[in-house]
């Protein structure tokens, strides 16, 4: 450490000083006389290096005691001689600090000392910035075996003539998230220990949420971690994820054997480990940022080998659980999975592939190569599924607030309309302002594929019937978990999927398995259907159960059996015949098996054969696949193209469809002209394949043909329309674009508005002057959304249109033509802001939109206005904002309370010169609404303190309750001392918000006064004089004022609570609550997330029970009692028990009524169950999911708020 001298500047060109030395402390030694820079360690004299001139250096011996001499040697040449002291001065004495001081100037001690400090402080800066190495994972704790799952298998209802038992259950295993069976019978099981323990979520993080927003890779995010937690990493790698390996060695249908197959993911940035699928000898494992492909090399059930095939899964935090997931093998022989709306960013040897701001569904090659992006837009996908004909679904989750999960056909390029960043608009945005998330309808946007169905809360795994195993009553339904937090309405739904038109439509929708917290469902070699159960809550409690369920009739029927043997042997050893035989069978595991081993063996003649006469279409259509799997040979190719030539005209539409779309994902160019002519087919199906086909073969010579099938469609089958948009999307040339332009069909320029949004072409802004409106709002999307930069003036410009050819444009369009001109940021710009907010025909929720973006133009948030995307924009001058709101201002105070208001905040904001006397008259004009008074009043303080403190003092004695509270907040602002006072007459206020904003503000002062008034407050607290809607803000208050005597006043008061009571320590918060603000937090807060599973005047989830009535049903008492633990009290109907008799009676049901002599139940059938207590030997029951931390997410006050919301919802007993 140098000396304590504040050694002057120097100028780099001369070397003389430039400021003069600072006065020295008396006990400082004295500085040496220099001519040039100097210090306390220079080299000794080197007059050769110095130019000529002497350089200080420390004598032979240094006294260690500071000099008495009055004479005192001053610098030769330093310009502040002036600030040395004079001859008579005489130091302090000092002599610890002055030996460690003088120390430094001997010969090389300094140097030490300066080095030790300078690696101290780089290994602190190491620490703070850089990552520690990882450390392996710390033991999971996982449950002991009980006999807890055998009971829960009580309550399950399932269908009549199925049988359950246990395969497997904690220590086998625990928290699993997905699970994937082999053809042998093992199941790899996806464990996660990392939810909110490294998995986190951004509501909890608020902190870092922009941070996230603007991450563009995995390296980002690592980035952002370090910069909040660099001293902390451990607590992100602590726990890890593992992949866990279940035998069942003798084959008894229970696990006998479970390995850790491989663990150790814990990185900083890794996710939910929530897929895994095997194919030959490798194991392929998602869990973000990787694709792993691991491989077992001595059969020890451990992995040896592990292989990272892709990198770059995660580039945000998002919400939890927005993972890789979903691994399943395609008709075509790839690799198929889903990546959630955390985004990715993976570099591949073929170039970068991003897609950072929704979820998606991808494709590749099992060594990782020819990564695709086939479909975007979705939120958090899970499980994929193909059916017998090969097409592909997802179901898609809810965006945690009233909507509905989504069922999706996925196709090459779709956009089904989701990004990450709208869940940070308290009305997820276009999402819901634009009913993305409904099913089809022609009103949607033209860009998106929707929802042809809803599929409730909390969608999961998913699977389809193979074939075997059930019963003909199955073939062709889905099997789809529904996951809500607990057993109650947790379970698998079944449904079929039919074709309507190129669409699809969902029939027969049915729950098979209920009261299980299913997370997978999967069908085993032997034909049963096995359930994954998480068993409790959201976070993983180290439990977790595989149930194997079976049709007893079926399970040993000689096809079933078939198929286990051949599952297990494989079909290796079949013959050419055989295998061309098993492209017909029942079972479509294996169809697909002898379709990839006649693939491997390259008998293109054999699969021909199949494909052109084979009575069954199911094997043709296996045949066809096969085929386009050997095209990806060049040396094939030829030959593929000629056998599927005459299948492009077969009898069969499936089969025409199928040779379309294996024509057009081998890239057969001779097939071309065939494919054109399938576009005008029959059958809608043929046209779709064949239009989706002709995107990637044709040419823009077929840019008529999309115009033809575009104008023929007429917007009526979502899916047909998106294949003409993507033929103009690949194949348009501006004489096609031209002639779609002008083209008398709506639903045509509508189209031609998504395709150049897709090429991000700027010439879509000519789009914008269209006469029908659904074409310029379909323009202003892509422009807007995508972005497209050239075009964004003429979108700003659409303000400039009258008022008359806006009313038709949809809001949104409006919204985004504001936000254009806000983020262009001239004078011009906002004078069309201002203009509009002017514009009386316009909706007035976006004249006060126009208003605050004026209010924000100084500094505008780095995220955008409509979508909440990461879009900085620079800080500028306020100017043009304040002169363009000035010119309007007498307009905008003329309209209604809201925009009336929005303007006064905005003048303000802008201090616009002209506004302070406005304000002023109407802050003291009695004729005026109080919240105009007020608001007008709120509005001056926000102008400065010059003037305003009469004013405030005369305003605190209004008669308006609203204008006295802002008077006395003013007033604590500007005379503290006055304020004391007027909040001394405002706790005594008959007026209850009037109170607590006193009390609110007393905690604020730190004066002696307001001390006195808190800790009679206090008193009377501890007394019961103060009203029970103004405890809380008295206790609050005090808690913030820094104080002895009101710390021991608060002491005593805790003290008094009954230990005995949960309540005791939230009794201030059953009143006195906001129930306005409370329903903010019901339907907006992101952490606790109300509205996700309870539906309040026909709004949010069913995972919950209904609210509408909860407050003529229920005390405040019990409302607080279910916030702060929800599994004191469950809610009849939705607390699962299992009861045991003294006779060896198990029932299961949930709770209908129940007293100290009687119990009643409601099983899932229906059929009321009761019992006397006495006769109940056991009882067991599951815990609520409502999250046990609710409570603890809100602060006290938002809780009032919440229980004075709940306990206003009186709703009549009808709804």
């Amino acid at each position: 450490m140098a000396p304590r001298h504040n050694w002057p500047i120097v100028r780099p060109s001369d070397g003389r000083c430039n400021q003069r030395l600072p006065r020295r402390r008396r006990n400082w030694p004295r500085p040496p006389p220099r001519s040039r820079p100097c210090g306390p360690n220079l080299s000794p004299i080197d007059r050769k290096s110095s130019g000529g001139r002497r350089r200080w250096q420390p004598p032979a011996r240094l006294s260690l005691r500071p000099k008495r001499s009055s004479k005192r040697r001053r610098p030769r040449s330093c310009v502040g001689r002036r600030n040395w002291p004079s001859p008579g001065f005489r130091p302090r004495r000092n002599r610890p600090r002055m030996i460690f001081v003088r120390l430094l100037y001997l010969p090389r001690v300094g140097l030490i000392v300066a080095t030790v400090a300078v690696l101290l402080l780089a290994a602190i800066r190491s620490v703070q910035a850089e990552e520690v190495a990882l450390e392996p994972p710390d033991a999971p704790q996982i449950a002991e075996a009980s006999p807890e799952a055998e009971r829960a298998m009580a309550g399950f209802n399932y269908p009549e003539g199925w049988k359950v038992h246990l395969f497997a259950a904690e220590p086998l295993l625990a928290n699993p998230v997905a699970f994937h069976i082999t053809d042998q019978g093992h199941i790899y099981v996806c464990e996660s220990y990392r939810q909110s323990a490294g998995v986190e979520d951004n509501r909890d993080h608020p902190y870092w949420v922009d941070d996230d927003l603007a991450a563009r890779t995995v390296a980002d995010r690592r980035a952002f971690i370090l910069k909040h937690h660099g001293n902390d990493q451990r607590r992100f790698t602590r726990h890890g994820e593992r992949l866990r390996l279940l035998v069942d060695e003798d084959a008894d249908g229970r696990a006998d054997r479970s390995t850790v197959f491989a663990d150790g993911f814990n990185d900083v940035v890794s996710g939910t480990g929530a897929g895994a699928l095997q194919r030959g000898r490798h194991v392929y494992y998602a869990c973000v940022p990787d694709l792993w492909r691991l491989e077992d090399r001595d059969g020890d059930g451990k992995s040896d080998v592990r292989e990272s095939l892709l990198h770059g899964f995660g580039v945000h935090f998002a919400y939890k659980g927005h993972d890789l997931h979903g691994l399943t093998v395609g008709p075509d022989g790839r690799l198929y999975f889903t990546m959630g709306d955390r985004g990715l960013h993976v570099e591949t040897t073929e170039g970068a592939l991003a897609n950072i701001d929704s979820g998606a569904v991808l494709r590749c090659h099992w060594d990782g190569t020819g990564l695709e992006l086939l479909h975007v837009g979705l939120r958090n996908p899970q499980e994929l599924v193909f059916d017998d004909f090969g097409n592909l679904f997802v179901a898609d989750n809810e965006s945690d607030s009233w909507d509905e999960s989504r069922l999706i056909p996925i196709v090459a390029g779709g956009d089904s309309g989701w990004r990450m960043h709208f869940q940070y608009l308290d009305d997820r945005g276009p999402f819901f302002r634009e009913r993305l998330w409904h099913t089809y309808g022609v009103e949607l946007p033209a860009y998106l594929t929707p929802a042809f169905a809803h599929v409730g809360t909390g969608p999961a795994g998913l699977a389809s019937y193979p074939g075997t195993g059930l019963g003909d009553g199955y073939r062709g339904r889905f099997f789809l978990c529904e996951f809500r937090g607990g057993p109650k309405g947790s379970g698998v739904d079944t449904f079929r999927v039919q074709g309507d038109g190129a669409f699809y439509k969902m029939t027969d929708r049915r729950r098979t398995i209920d009261n299980v917290l299913a997370t997978d469902v999967d069908f085993g070699p032997d034909g049963a259907v096995y359930v994954s159960d998480w068993v409790e809550g959201w976070r993983g409690e180290g439990k977790g159960r595989i149930y194997r369920f079976a049709d007893v009739a079926r399970a040993a029927q000689a096809d079933v059996l078939q198929v286990r043997d051949m599952l297990r042997v494989g079909l290796a050893e079949q013959t050419e015949s055989e295998l061309q035989s098993l492209l017909g069978h029942v079972d479509r595991r294996i169809r697909q098996a002898a379709q990839f081993e006649l693939v491997r063996r390259a008998p293109a003649s054999a699969l021909a054969q199949v494909a052109h006469e084979a009575e069954s279409q199911r094997a043709r259509l296996h045949a066809i696949w096969g085929l386009g799997q050997l095209a990806a040979d060049r040396s094939r190719r030829e030959a593929v193209a000629n056998h599927l030539r005459p299948l492009l005209t077969d009898e069969d539409a499936e089969v025409r469809a199928q040779a379309a779309r294996v024509a057009g994902e081998a890239r057969l160019a001779e097939l071309r002209s065939l494919v054109r002519e399938r576009v005008a087919d029959d059958s809608p199906r043929v046209r779709f394949q064949a239009a989706m086909s002709l995107s990637r073969l044709g040419s823009p010579d077929d840019g008529a043909a999309a115009i033809t099938l575009l104008a023929e469609n007429a917007d009526r089958d979502p899916l047909l329309r998106h294949a003409g948009i993507m033929m103009l999307a690949r194949l348009g040339d501006a004489v096609t674009y031209r002639a779609a332009m002008s083209h008398e069909s709506v639903p045509v320029r509508r189209a031609l508005a998504v395709a150049m949004r897709k090429r991000r072409d700027p010439h879509i802004a000519e789009l914008l002057h269209d006469k029908d409106p659904r074409v310029v709002d379909e323009a202003a999307r892509a422009i807007h959304d995508v972005p497209i930069p050239e075009a964004a003036a003429a979108l700003a410009q659409l303000l400039d249109e009258d008022a008359s050819l806006l009313e038709g444009l949809h809001e949104e369009t409006l919204r985004r033509a504001l936000n254009e001109n806000y983020r262009g940021g001239e004078a011009r710009h906002a004078e069309r802001i201002a203009r509009f907010a002017t514009t009386s025909d316009m909706p007035q929720h976006l004249r006060v939109e126009a208003l605050q973006m004026l209010a924000a133009w100084k500094a505008p948030s780095s995220r955008d206005r409509v979508l909440s995307s990461w879009r900085p924009l620079p800080q500028r001058s306020p100017g043009p904002a304040s002169q363009a709101l000035a010119s309007v201002l007498d307009r905008v105070l003329a309209g209604p309370g809201p925009v009336r208001g929005a303007a006064l905040r905005a003048a303000a904001a802008l201090e616009v010169p002209a506004a302070i006397g406005v304000l002023t008259r109407l802050v003291r004009d009695t004729d005026q609404n109080a919240d105009v008074r007020a608001d007008s009043l709120e509005a001056l303080g926000d102008y400065g303190d010059e003037g305003l403190a009469p004013l405030a003092r005369e305003m605190a004695y209004d008669d308006e309750v609203r204008v006295r509270m802002i008077a006395r907040r003013l007033l604590v602002r500007l005379d503290p001392a006055a304020a004391v006072t007027e909040l001394a007459i405002g706790v005594e206020a008959e007026d209850q918000q009037e109170r607590q904003a006193a009390w609110q503000l007393l905690g604020t002062l730190e004066l002696t006064a307001a001390e006195e008034l808190l800790a009679a407050g206090l008193r009377d607290l501890a007394a019961g004089k103060i009203p029970a809607d103004t405890r809380l803000d008295v206790l609050l208050a005090a808690r913030r004022f820094s104080s002895r005597k009101l710390s021991r006043l608060l002491a005593d008061y805790e003290d008094a609570r009954d230990p005995t009571d949960p309540l005791a320590a939230y009794r201030e918060t059953l009143l006195g609550g906001d129930a306005s603000a409370g329903r903010g937090i019901f339907f907006s807060h992101r952490q606790v997330a109300c509205l996700r599973c309870h539906k309040v005047d026909g709004r949010g989830g069913v995972v919950g029970p209904e609210l509408s009535r909860i407050g003529a049903d229920k005390t405040r008492e019990y409302l607080l009692e279910s916030l702060v633990t929800p599994n004191r009290k469950i809610a009849k109907g939705y607390e699962l028990v299992v009861v045991i008799t003294g006779a060896g009676r198990i029932e299961a049901g949930v709770v209908a009524e129940e007293d100290e002599q009687r119990l009643r139940l409601v099983t899932v059938d229906g059929e009321s169950l009761e019992f006397n207590q006495q006769d109940i030997e056991d009882r067991w029951s599951g815990p609520s999911a409502m999250p046990p931390d609710a409570a603890r997410k809100l602060n006290l006050r938002e809780l009032r708020d919440l229980i004075e919301f709940l306990a206003s919802l009186r709703g009549s007993k009808d709804e």
